[in-house]
């Protein structure tokens, strides 16, 4: 399978889409879910700058079905531990369905807190995706 193309924050307009066209055609190119998942979220990563990003897509019971992150090793997603519930600001971007931006994350009321081992974040940009 192919890599997905290194994608470039800060370009014009044309660059983002010519960035964003890569990304999809080497999407297109994947079979496995987690794999299709794990280029989005490399490739939105890069293209905001970020130093950490994550996709989850919902399941049942609270739970998330896949929860796929970029910007943390192996080592340091074990030492986090298990898959996030839908709680906090997860459960917010899910309820509210609209996107998040916070300066702080810790300074919202809603904020529960994480996992020790959970890097420390500040600001934080959440955008749910829809499907229909």
């Amino acid at each position: 399978m192919g890599e997905a193309p290194e994608l470039a924050a800060g370009g014009g307009p044309d660059d983002v889409f010519e960035q964003v066209s890569a990304v999809v055609l080497a999407v297109s190119s994947q079979l496995s879910v987690r794999d299709v998942l794990g280029k989005i979220v490399r490739a939105a990563r890069s293209l905001a700058g970020a130093r950490y990003a994550a996709l989850g897509v919902p399941g049942e019971g609270g739970t998330f079905a896949e929860f796929v992150v970029d910007g943390l090793t192996a080592k340091e997603q074990a030492a986090i531990g298990p898959l996030p519930r839908q709680h906090g600001m997860l459960a917010v971007m899910l309820r509210e369905g609209k996107p998040l931006r916070l300066a702080d994350i810790r300074k919202d009321p809603r904020f529960w807190g994480w996992p020790a081992a959970h890097p420390e974040l500040t600001d934080v940009l959440g955008v749910p995706i829809r499907r229909r």
